[in-house]
């Protein structure tokens, strides 16, 4: 083996995505940004269903639901820190590397925290309110639907992989 094929096959140059991770990989991307978009109508639902208990409402100190428009700002904005963080993180290489449940749970906080400081950020460079209760409740609904999303992920390609198609 030559010099040049050793360090082609080193640990420190990731592989390039063949034409057959390319797709998988869009898949991730795009059911991200679908568990993104589902994930704020749940907020919203969620929100409005905290507000009739009372002992929540005031333990939270929930207010009435937020407008229409606070949540289409939060989504317009969250929507593509979602998908650069997953990609920055990794998480959208689900099918080609083996992860733990420890360490799945590990890159959706990682991302999910990455995305509430890109808010923070963001608010404070242009003055921009955010509905805390609003992004507490969207920021779980989409903690909890990526992490099931990725589980079920996980468990299609064991499927696939005991039928022998993969």
């Amino acid at each position: 083996m030559s010099t040049a094929d050793r360090i082609m096959q080193s640990a420190s140059i990731p592989p390039v995505a063949s034409s057959h991770e390319r797709p998988l990989r869009v898949i991730v991307l795009c059911l991200d940004g679908l568990s993104v978009a589902v994930s704020m109508g749940f907020s919203w639902l969620l929100h409005r269903q905290l507000l009739m208990v009372p002992s929540v409402r005031t333990t939270l100190g929930l207010q009435a639901p937020p407008a229409f428009q606070d949540y289409a700002l939060l989504l317009y904005l969250t929507l593509p820190m979602f998908l650069m963080m997953t990609a920055w993180f990794g998480l959208h290489r689900w099918f080609e590397r083996a992860f733990t449940r420890l360490s799945l749970v590990v890159g959706v906080l990682k991302v999910h925290l990455a995305v509430l400081l890109g808010l923070a950020l963001l608010s404070f460079l242009t003055q921009t309110p955010f509905n805390r209760s609003i992004v507490g409740l969207f920021l779980v609904c989409t903690f909890v639907l990526q992490l099931a999303e990725r589980l079920l992920l996980e468990r299609w390609q064991h499927f696939q992989h005991t039928r022998g198609h993969a």
